[in-house]
Order: structure tokens, then sequence, then C-alpha cells
């Protein structure tokens, strides 16, 4: 899903927030908390100059084939900051901004008749309570949508994996 949205969904998005929601803590650091704005400056985008190709979002052959080069490559705006803040369901803001964007997505597709997507989130195996932190998520954030289906992705990252 974190690809699911199209690159024009996403830079109205951001802009959206960076207009609006500025002064929002996004995410978390050593020294603190971030603001929208402050994290938009570290990366040098200013809401009136960012635009679909600087979003730096659309795929390649590469990206369908392995995880990790989806994981290297699909950072919003060249920051992994950006993906954790708009494309996570386990950061700082409870997975909001992803949550947001995934309605606004599926919203979109109801008004096309002819759009099908398979919808998914990646289980990594990571940690025990990664399921009930991705229903919580769900839930909380009412993600759920009639027409659409979601199913999980389980990804096995070799022995470091405590679910094997």
């Amino acid at each position: 899903m974190a690809a699911g949205m199209t690159a024009r969904q996403l830079l109205n998005f951001i802009v959206m927030k960076a207009r609006n929601h500025r002064d929002e803590f996004v995410i978390k650091t050593k020294n603190g908390a971030k603001k929208l704005c402050q994290v938009l400056m570290d990366i040098n985008m200013d809401e009136d100059q960012i635009s679909e190709d600087m979003l730096q979002v659309q795929a390649d052959a590469t990206l369908f084939e392995r995880f990790d080069n989806f994981n290297e490559k699909y950072n919003p705006l060249g920051s992994a900051d950006m993906r954790t803040i708009l494309l996570k369901t386990n950061n700082y803001m409870g997975g909001r901004y992803f949550a947001e964007i995934t309605k606004k997505t599926f919203e979109q597709f109801s008004k096309d008749k002819f759009t099908f997507a398979e919808n998914r989130l990646s289980v990594y195996g990571m940690d025990y309570e990664e399921w009930n932190k991705l229903a919580l998520w769900f839930d909380t954030n009412g993600v759920a949508f009639p027409p659409q289906q979601w199913s999980t992705c389980t990804v096995a990252w070799g022995r470091q994996n405590p679910l094997r």
C-alpha cells in the first residue's frame, strides 16, 4: 500500500499537509520531536516547489521483485524521514498520515469503476507484537473500506527473525 497511491495523490497530500499542518510534530529525533516544516527544511523543500518528479516515487522493474530494493529506493522526496512520516503504520504519529492518504486513495478507487488493486501491508516478523500493532493501526484509523480487500505479505529477514 506504500506505493498504492499515484504520485499526484501523494504530491497533493504532502502539499496540503505542508500548508495546513506545518507545525504538527511528525517524527521523533534524538533531541525530541520535529515539526513537518522542520523536516521539509532539512531536505531543502518548500511546498510551493515540490513536483511529481521531485517525489522520486516512480516505480521501475527492480522494485517489484525485491522488498529491499523497494525499501531503499521508494523514499518520497529522497528522504527516509518522509517515508517514515507518510508511509509507515508504526511511527511517531501512529501512522495517521499513512491512514489518511490510504483513505483518500480508496475514495479515488471507488470513483473509478475500472481500477482494481491488491492492497497489502507487510509483516516483517521482527517483533512478536507486530500483528497487534498493525491491527491497532487498522482499527484506530478506520482504514476498512467496504469495496477494498486487504491482504498481508510476510517477509522473513534471515536469522534475526524471532518468529521463525
